[in-house]
């Protein structure tokens, strides 16, 4: 025996044995009974749920719950879920960082019998909306009895819209135009959606339809284009503005940059301004008069004038010249040849005088009959052996001509 303690083989075999026996008894004393059992349903431990990626840990299927057994979605969660930093991403892109922002300015919601504090009420859209277990007809009619069936249970509800709507359209939008310029007016929108009016704006094109945006001004109900070209053509729209937004478009007005008169009533037109018209007016077509306070000026004129026209002027007829309408000088020579039955000898005595000049006028002739035009005295008749016929004298009475021949008188020079 003693030999055998001696042997290496000996002392490994204890220390062999006294290891196993500390594992034994390792197992044995230290095992606890568990006290829930394993996740059942949503959760099975696999190696191919979960996937690690450099930093990133994800999940392959099933929902995940938090707080809860039984997730019925993708990540479920039984308490609250804290933001420290950053907010809520949403698919849209959008990045949630107050509950407030959810509710955007102009939004539209019911309410039962008032709005909440920052809403606006919509006139007109008041109702009685069924609750559960309401009873009512065939039609849906929800704000009172339909058929034979009344409304057995309901709630007064409101319409209300965060922080109002976009107005209504302004109204009564004209145009009034002048000599390069036109001037617009409107009134307010009859709602303005429950935000103040802060702008209009205004839209314009030159041609019906054909309007884009050209300006924007206050909170006014008026403007006046200026500079525009003289007979041009300008159609016009107005919206309103408030906190919300732009309204729809007000009526449209076109108009014409020019205005053209008629004060005088001759039934032509010409360019005017706003105060110095009285009698008709238009805009368009351009006007054609050249004097618009004296009726008996216009283009085509045919009459004869011996006094001026309103401005002292002689041209009546506006073709840019003043025509006189008598200017041969007389001829008073051979007054009594046998052969002088077709020779007018009318004409001024001397010179031929300026428009509205009265001077000396002579006028011997051979009438071919024995009568004379009205207003010309006879001298007397011959017969002309040339030309067989009976020849008379007439003459202008009050001046005598030509020795014992002739007549002559005073005229008064007409022009137009």
């Amino acid at each position: 025996m003693k030999h055998l303690f001696k042997q290496p083989f000996f002392y490994t075999t204890i220390l062999s044995l006294v290891t196993l026996g500390l594992i034994v008894a390792s197992y044995v004393f230290g095992w606890t009974t568990p006290t829930a059992s394993p996740p059942a349903g949503n959760v099975t431990l696999s190696s191919s749920q979960w996937t690690t990626s450099g930093t990133n840990i994800y999940y392959n299927g099933g929902n995940v719950g938090i707080g809860t057994s039984t997730p019925a979605q993708t990540l479920s969660v039984a308490g609250v879920i804290e933001s420290i930093s950053g907010g809520f991403k949403f698919p849209d892109g959008s990045i949630l960082t107050s509950a407030n922002s959810t509710v955007p300015n102009g939004m539209i919601a019911m309410f039962s019998t008032a709005c909440p504090t920052g809403w606006v009420q919509l006139s007109g859209f008041t109702g009685k909306l069924p609750m559960a277990g309401a009873s009512y007809g065939s039609t849906g009619n929800i704000t009172g009895t339909s058929g034979t069936s009344p409304l057995a249970s309901y709630i007064n509800v409101v319409f209300c819209a965060k922080g109002g709507i976009i107005a209504t359209a302004p109204q009564n939008l004209t145009a009034t135009g002048i000599t390069g310029q036109i001037t617009l007016n409107w009134s307010a929108p009859s709602d303005n959606g429950g935000s103040a009016i802060t702008n209009y704006k205004i839209y314009r094109g030159t041609s019906s339809g054909g309007e884009t945006y050209f300006t924007t001004v206050g909170n006014v109900l008026t403007y006046t284009d200026t500079g525009l070209t003289t007979g041009s053509f300008y159609c016009y729209k107005v919206t309103a503005v408030n906190s919300i937004g732009e309204s729809n478009f007000s009526n449209e007005v076109c108009q014409y940059a020019s205005l053209y008169c008629d004060n005088d009533g001759d039934g032509h037109y010409t360019i005017a301004s706003q105060t110095s018209c009285t009698g008709a007016k238009r805009n368009s077509p351009a006007g054609d008069d050249c004097l618009d306070s004296d009726k008996n000026v216009y283009p085509g004129q045919t009459a004869w004038f011996t006094t001026p026209r309103a401005d002292g002027g002689w041209d009546y007829n506006c073709d840019g010249s003043i025509t006189q309408q008598y200017t041969v000088i007389a001829n008073l020579s051979g007054c009594f040849s046998s052969n002088n039955n077709t020779t007018n000898h009318g004409g001024w005595a001397t010179t031929v005088p300026a428009c509205g000049v009265t001077a000396q006028w002579v006028q011997l002739f051979c009438t071919g009959d024995a009568t004379c035009a009205s207003g010309y005295g006879s001298y007397g008749y011959w017969s002309d052996t040339n030309y067989a016929e009976v020849c008379n004298f007439c003459y202008l009475k009050g001046l005598n001509y030509c020795g014992n021949g002739g007549g002559g008188g005073t005229l008064t020079q007409s022009c137009h």
